[in-house]
């Protein structure tokens, strides 16, 4: 039996999308944070970390110890911190935002259990995580409730933000921002921890369906 070069052009094409995802996220640059360990368990660094731009008052990285997390950290063994609503960790991909195209951030989220004990620091500061494409905000999750328990001291918790793209874009790269939640100025509430930043695309249930509605076409002719 001849088969149609279309039909099989559109079906290999679909195949690709296929096969090409969810499993090959697009690529984050020291997601954990781990160039540059730390020598010393409990240690933290202010400023900028590497491929990551911080801007605010107060944030960096630090190396877990059993004081801060009794089981460690997500991936690794360093975490990004920042410890104002001001201060946020930003990383601009090499990756553009594509037509048709399911986008899920995810993040490690962390309260440290040596911070939650200290009276002056009870409640957790909350979060905020962002994904962009040049000026445009696409997705974000935020948790600014101060008597939040989620995560509860001493755990990590992951938080997702999801995007679809519509079937045309502007082709600008995307960027993923990390920020503290709340404003902590406030003698209650200090620092938010970030780990183990990954960014997964899938193609549309848009994209998917005309793939196969072009499918029956080119078998029905």
């Amino acid at each position: 039996m001849k088969l149609n070069h279309s039909l099989f052009t559109v079906a290999s094409l679909a195949g690709l999308l296929f096969a090409s995802s969810p499993v090959q996220a697009i690529t984050v640059l020291n997601p954990s944070f781990e160039v540059g360990v730390l020598a010393n368990p409990g240690e933290t660094g202010s400023g900028p970390i590497t491929n990551w731009t911080t801007s605010g008052t107060s944030g960096g990285w630090g190396r877990t110890d059993t004081n801060q997390f009794t089981s460690g950290v997500p991936d690794g063994v360093n975490y990004a911190w920042t410890n104002y609503s001001d201060t946020k960790h930003t990383q601009t991909l090499a990756t553009v935002l594509l037509p048709d195209t399911n986008y899920s951030l995810t993040v490690a989220i962390g309260w440290r259990k040596d911070l939650a004990a200290d009276p002056n620091y009870p409640i957790f500061p909350g979060y905020g995580i962002e994904l962009w494409a040049g000026t445009t905000m696409l997705a974000s999750k935020y948790h600014t409730d101060l008597g939040a328990s989620s995560p509860v001291a001493d755990s990590w918790l992951d938080v997702t933000a999801t995007y679809t793209s519509p079937s045309s874009v502007t082709p600008d790269p995307l960027e993923i921002r990390l920020i503290s939640g709340a404003n902590v100025n406030n003698g209650y509430a200090i620092q938010t921890n970030f780990d183990n930043v990954r960014l997964v695309p899938e193609p549309s249930a848009a994209l998917l369906g005309g793939l196969g509605s072009l499918l029956l076409l080119r078998r029905r002719k």
